[in-house]
């Protein structure tokens, strides 16, 4: 059955999220005169924020806990003085402000708009990827922008996929394909609740998750492939 909606995930897929995360906490750290090791720092803040991010995924925190944590155990293992509050609310603006899409981003999207949906779902926070979103050069060609905190459930949470079908054009589970970089909350989500998946490695990295995408791709031209082949 030939696929109608494709759902894609924004960091990591279509944004490039590390290049924003890396801008936003230089800039958060110079707002705050902290003059130790960038480099350091990034490295220990990627550390904390990746495990934060990975409770909130689990539904161990909420997304109002997951802004405060990370700052917390980001000062509490470097030393620096302050409120983790603070940080938080400076890098979150200075995060909101960064559209760096990847390589290929905007040019598969504009050829794919208009042959299907196009969707975008996401475990970001609202204010983040909402004004990240819209000051991008995507926004023109996405019908509908879901995201996790306005939701209420963050994948890979079936919940999350039963409200995003409920709300696009195209209801068959076969006409639907989320592709994402992130096995747990992209592939795990989307094989739990039915949909076709497709799972964007780039760096060839191995799989010793234990959960197995439908497709895999090293680049995102490779997804018109895969959509040829369903027709």
């Amino acid at each position: 059955m030939e696929i109608k909606t494709l759902l894609f995930d924004a960091d990591g897929t279509l944004f490039n999220f590390e290049k924003a995360e890396k801008v936003a906490l230089e800039k958060t750290l110079e707002h705050f005169k902290v003059n130790q090791n960038l480099t350091k720092l990034s490295q220990i803040y990627n550390k904390c924020n990746s495990s934060v991010w990975e409770k909130f995924e689990k539904k161990e925190i909420t997304a109002k806990q997951l802004r405060i944590e990370r700052f917390r155990l980001f000062l509490e293992q470097t030393g620096i003085k302050g409120e983790a509050s603070q940080f938080s609310k400076v890098y979150i603006n200075e995060l909101s402000k960064c559209s760096y899409l990847l390589n290929g981003a905007k040019q598969i999207v504009q050829e794919l708009y208009g042959k299907y949906e196009l969707a975008l779902i996401t475990n970001g926070l609202e204010d983040v990827q909402k004004a990240r979103f819209y000051n991008s050069d995507l926004s023109k060609f996405f019908s509908q922008v879901f995201i996790s905190e306005e939701i209420g459930f963050p994948k890979p949470d079936t919940r999350i996929f039963d409200y995003v079908l409920k709300k696009i054009l195209h209801k068959n589970k076969e006409q639907v394909l989320i592709v994402g970089d992130n096995l747990y909350s992209d592939i795990k989500g989307g094989n739990e609740y039915g949909i076709h998946t497709c799972w964007l490695n780039p760096h060839n990295k191995t799989n010793k998750s234990g959960i197995e995408a439908e497709f895999e791709i090293n680049s995102l031209t490779e997804i018109k492939k895969i959509l040829g082949d369903f027709k």
